[in-house]
C-alpha cells in the first residue's frame, strides 16, 4: 500500500516538474524557429537560382554574339558554389527540423503515457482528482469474487 502511495506522489512530483520545465514548449519554440530558418534558406536558394539563370542567359547572349563572356563565367562558378553551399545548409536544416519534429512527437506520446499511468495509479490507491484539482477518497467496491 505504501509503495502505491509513493508511486502516486512520485508521479505527481514529476508532473509538477514537467510543467515548470515544459520541454514541449521548448521543443515547440525550437521547431518554429527552425521552420522560419527553413523558409529564409529556401528564399535565399530561390534568389541564387534566379541569379544563376540570368547569368547563364547573359553568357549565352555574349557567346552567340561572338563576345567573350570574361568574368561572367567566373561569377557563374562562384554563384554555383554558393548554391551548392546553400543546398547543403538547407538539407542539414531540413534534417534538424525532422529530428525536432520526431522528438516533439515522442515527448507528446511520453507525456500522454505518463498521464495515463498517473490516472491508473490514482485509481489503484483509491484517490481521484476532480477537474478543479481537489482530491477525494474514492471507495473501492469490494470484489464480488472475494465473497
Amino acid at each position: 500500500m505504501f509503495e502505491r502511495i509513493s508511486m502516486v506522489f512520485k508521479a505527481m512530483i514529476q508532473a509538477l516538474l514537467g510543467n515548470v520545465e515544459n520541454p514541449q514548449f521548448m521543443l515547440d519554440t525550437t521547431y518554429n524557429e527552425l521552420q522560419n530558418d527553413l523558409l529564409l534558406i529556401r528564399k535565399k536558394l530561390a534568389k541564387a537560382l534566379a541569379a544563376e539563370t540570368q547569368l547563364m542567359e547573359k553568357i549565352k547572349a555574349l557567346e552567340s554574339a561572338d563576345a567573350p563572356p570574361g568574368e561572367l563565367k567566373e561569377q557563374l562558378e562562384q554563384l554555383q558554389e554558393e548554391i551548392a553551399r546553400i543546398r547543403r545548409k538547407l538539407e542539414d536544416l531540413e534534417n534538424g527540423v525532422q529530428r525536432t519534429y520526431t522528438k516533439r512527437k515522442v515527448l507528446i506520446a511520453r507525456n500522454k503515457a505518463s498521464q495515463a499511468t498517473l490516472v491508473c495509479e490514482e485509481i489503484l490507491v483509491g484517490k481521484a482528482i476532480t477537474e478543479d484539482g481537489a482530491t477525494f477518497d474514492r471507495e473501492i467496491a469490494p470484489d464480488p469474487a472475494d465473497g
